[in-house]
């Protein structure tokens, strides 16, 4: 029978002991995969009334003296007492961590920052030691941080196995709340720096606001205008000091103004705000008997200012109160006020009253009434916010009854958005005409042909496309050198849109209030228009002869009798395409033909386009080019301008075909993305190029790496899982990566495009917008893009010596990008003339055959070494050049030369 009673009071007791093994919080498991663990549900606490208890004393505590907070976030409301926080951790590892470091590092973190005490403990569970600790807090110089932050960030280290037990000691003389997380240190600082976009935001309203108003206030000298200043400030104090950045930046050495910022901002701006409102309300002549009360109220914000100086304690909950009453006041002067007959009263209570509601979220959250999430944490700062502009709006409706006296103002301001508007306009139309003649470019040209297609919707309307190429102009080019054979260029294209405003049967490309345009130039020495050809099919070769008699006339220049002759390609719609790209290939396919066999006029005929069986031959051998590693990576370097040190290298496709030799680089991207090749090269260039990166990193050289990405990447869905998977593969720093894109690539499905760039700037990848200023970019996308970069386009800078208007569109493009804070690289560089006249315009990065061709990976290491030896020599590059003479014809971009 004992035997019986003894098991049985065994098992009661193994019974007991198991539940209250069951009652204990378990550890907080950290897996190294992960980067943000929230401490809610994991967190115990004791209360210490009296600040007695030391971390000894609180480890001595057993687990049933412990309150356990369950799924809530710590916020004890106003308390005088301190309270001890217990979390335990535990790292772990898994499949996916084993190659992962074992060593992680990890940062507590706590976002309320008005908290005069948080000292955090660590204690290793294994060995029972203390392995860091802290003490900081509004009452400890800010110096003492771990990290230079506004909130608390505590950083450790954990590695494979180990067990911590984190002890927190919190005491506020606001309201007691510890937000307790747990991040990957690198995710919280990159994360948490995406907030200074959002303070820089609210910050900036504030003082865009303040600088609006206060020149409001010397114009016209309302007071009004005084006090709503004062407000804007003393409660931007309020939330300076809430969210720890007033401690951080302004008083970092007077913590003794954290026990005053409160109560003093808070006062100031009750009182500020008050006033103001009775000048508004207009509540001394429409309402007397509130306006009393209202004065009364403005005494309690100057007692609340006064409160830390005259020996009050709870000075906090003072404000506190006093400013939980400001919805009260002024909702209800606003509305006696506008039943009193001041109409304007009721846009301005409307103004309090989105503020009060924000006002009260955030107090009720501060009293631990309602959960801390980021909507009530940051309720002060979104209702400020909106209120000081829903408060700016009603004084400039306000001021709109004093016209007379805004007048002018209104008037200055309108003027500079005039002169916006003109100067953006005046950049748009360099960007869409020659620099050289201006007349529309290819740009306007591919527009009309668009705008035509789109309302050619009957099967009667046809057109026609000429395109003119002069002869043998290059040779004029050398003979009398590019100045005069420039100025040769002008009397032609004169001479050819003087011919061409003759004809009826042309359509304009532009019309302006000074003429219209017939004619675009497309590039050097070729010319372009449009020809209505509905009902009169021999109208295309009528105005092109009519043109080519115009050319034909000597132009006489310094004494000489200069003659000159074209060949024309005549491309006909729809039988020759259906769309403006289509249309234009077929017309120098044509325009091609007519040169070739020394004719004046080719229309075309799919059976003479050679370039389209070509290029069917060539779609095939890609393919095996890629299987039988024919493609090849060049490198050209990119140097500092002033330095003249290698900064970086672009890596440039190369394809030598067994039969047909050298393919340029355009095409071979024109063939992948139209046979879906597109990605295989990029990701084959991407790690080719990181392979080259990582053995620059091995030679000691800390260069970056530019690789060239099309539309289609970035309209890929996964495009950025991959190249995060190529530089994991690689081990490959991001940031020494440069991915360059048109513009053009995200003109469709822009929206997956600009998400695409987004994402790899945030891999760290730097961003470069390539052939800036050929004629596509416009400035509200250079705002609005995620730019890391700005390379101008080639075709600019190889006319900058000869062109002062080109030289300005440079010039004004690096002005432009500097203004931005975009670095800009000038490609183009091709001989100590251009070469002087970019660093001369203040160019940041210089790139061109001048500096160095295209060279394979062992060649540029060659270079790579002589040139860092002796940076001051780039000249160096004319032995290398003559080593590898073949890579000259293969640079990214080559200007078009007549092949006669």
């Amino acid at each position: 029978m004992k035997s019986i009673k003894y098991i049985i009071a065994s098992i009661l007791i193994l019974f007991s002991y198991s539940t209250l093994i069951a009652a204990e919080t378990t550890h907080l498991e950290l897996n190294p995969n992960n980067d943000k663990y929230k401490l809610a549900g994991h967190i115990e606490f004791i209360e210490d009334p009296n600040d007695t208890l030391t971390l000894n004393d609180v480890r001595q505590k057993d687990a049933t003296q412990f309150s356990f907070l369950e799924n809530n976030t710590p916020n004890f409301g106003f308390s005088n007492a301190s309270y001890w926080l217990k979390v335990r951790l535990k790292n772990i590892s898994s499949a996916e961590s084993d190659s992962i470091t074992k060593t992680t590092q990890w940062a507590l973190t706590s976002s309320y920052a008005p908290l005069a005490e948080l000292s955090v403990f660590i204690i290793n569970e294994k060995t029972n030691t203390l392995i860091n600790q802290w003490k900081t807090g509004t009452e400890v110089p800010f110096n003492q941080r771990p990290l230079n932050h506004r909130s608390f960030i505590f950083p450790f280290e954990m590695t494979q196995g180990d067990e911590l037990t984190v002890y927190v000691k919190a005491i506020s003389e606001t309201s007691v709340q510890v937000p307790l997380e747990i991040w990957k240190t690198d995710e919280f600082l990159a994360i948490d720096g995406n907030s200074i976009y959002y303070w820089g935001l609210y910050f900036g309203i504030m003082l865009s606001l303040l600088a609006y108003n206060t020149l409001m206030y010397i114009s016209v000298r309302h007071s009004s205008y005084a006090y709503y200043l004062i407000y804007v400030i003393s409660l931007s104090g309020v939330v300076l000091f809430l969210n720890g950045q007033g401690f951080q930046f302004l008083w970092p050495n007077f913590q003794l103004w954290n026990a005053i910022a409160l109560p003093f901002f808070t006062g100031a701006t009750v009182a500020s705000v008050v006033q103001f409102s009775r000048i508004i309300f207009k509540s001394n002549t429409l309402t007397p008997v509130f306006d009393r009360i209202m004065l009364c109220y403005i005494s309690l914000g100057v007692f609340s200012m006064l409160t830390p100086f005259m020996g009050f304690t709870n000075t906090p909950q003072i404000a506190g109160l006093i400013g939980a009453m400001i919805p009260i006041i002024l909702i209800t002067a606003g509305i006696l006020s506008w039943k009193a007959g001041n109409t304007l009263a009721l846009f301005f209570t409307c103004t309090w009253v989105f503020y009060s509601l924000a006002l009260i979220c955030y107090l009720l959250n501060v009293f631990g009434i309602i959960p801390s999430n980021a909507f009530t944490s940051n309720a002060l700062q979104i209702g400020s916010a909106g209120e000081v502009i829903l408060l700016s709006f009603a004084q400039a409706y306000r001021m709109r009854l004093e016209r007379q006296k805004r007048y002018q103002a209104l008037k200055n301001e309108n003027t500079a958005i005039i002169k916006w508007q003109q100067a953006e306009k005046h950049m748009l139309h360099q960007a869409q005409h020659h620099p050289l003649t201006f007349l529309p470019n290819r740009s306007l040209l591919s527009q009309k042909i668009d705008e035509l297609l789109k309302h050619s919707d009957s099967p009667k309307i046809s057109f026609s496309i000429i395109l003119i190429h002069i002869n043998r102009f290059s040779e004029i080019n050398k003979t009398l050198g590019k100045i005069n054979a420039d100025q040769i260029l002008i009397q032609a294209a004169d001479r050819i849109h003087l011919s061409a405003l003759d004809t009826h049967s042309l359509f304009s490309l532009e019309i302006n209030q000074d003429t219209k345009y017939n004619i675009a130039m497309l590039d050097s020495a070729t010319f372009a228009c449009i020809a209505d050809t509905t009902g009169m099919p021999d109208t295309a070769n009528f105005i092109t002869k009519q043109i080519q008699q115009a050319i034909a006339i000597p132009i006489n220049f310094q004494g000489m009798s200069i003659s000159l002759d074209c060949s024309a390609g005549i491309v006909n719609y729809p039988e020759d395409g259906i769309d403006s790209e289509t249309l234009l290939k077929h017309a120098e396919v044509a325009t091609t033909l007519a040169r070739k066999h020394r004719q004046s006029i080719a229309v075309y005929n799919p059976i003479q386009d050679d370039y389209s069986t070509r290029r069917l031959r060539l779609m095939g051998d890609l393919h095996q080019a890629i299987d039988d590693q024919q493609l090849e990576l060049y490198f050209q370097p990119q140097i500092d301008a002033k330095t003249e040190r290698a900064i970086g290298f672009e890596a440039l496709l190369r394809w030598t075909h067994p039969s047909m030799g050298y393919i340029p680089p355009t095409e071979i991207i024109m063939l992948a993305e139209q046979c879906g090749l597109m990605k295989s090269i990029t990701r084959w260039a991407l790690s080719e190029s990181m392979m080259f990166g990582k053995t620059l990193d091995r030679l000691g050289y800390q260069l970056q790496l530019a690789v060239n990405i099309s539309s289609n990447n970035l309209h890929e869905q996964d495009f950025t899982l991959v190249i995060r998977k190529i530089i994991q593969n690689h081990q490959y720093n991001p940031t020494k990566l440069t991915l360059e894109f048109n513009e053009s690539s995200i003109i469709d499905h822009s929206a997956q495009a600009e998400k695409s760039l987004q994402e790899l700037q945030k891999l760290g990848i730097q961003l470069s917008l390539d052939q800036f200023g050929s004629g596509h970019t416009s400035l509200s996308k250079l705002k609005t893009l995620p730019l890391n970069q700005v390379k101008i386009s080639p075709e600019l800078v190889l006319d900058i010596t000869n062109e002062s208007d080109t030289k300005n569109i440079v010039d004004t493009i690096i002005k432009l990008s500097h203004l931005l804070g975009l670095p800009n690289v000038g490609v183009g560089a091709e001989n100590l003339l251009l070469t002087n006249s970019l660093k001369d315009m203040n160019c940041d990065t210089l790139q061109g055959n001048y500096i160095a061709p295209a060279m394979n990976h062992e060649a540029a290491l060659i270079w790579l070494k002589e040139h860092m030896s002796t940076p001051k020599k780039p000249l160096k590059t004319e032995r290398l050049r003559s080593k590898h003479k073949e890579s000259e014809n293969v640079y990214a971009f080559t200007p078009q030369e007549d092949d006669n």
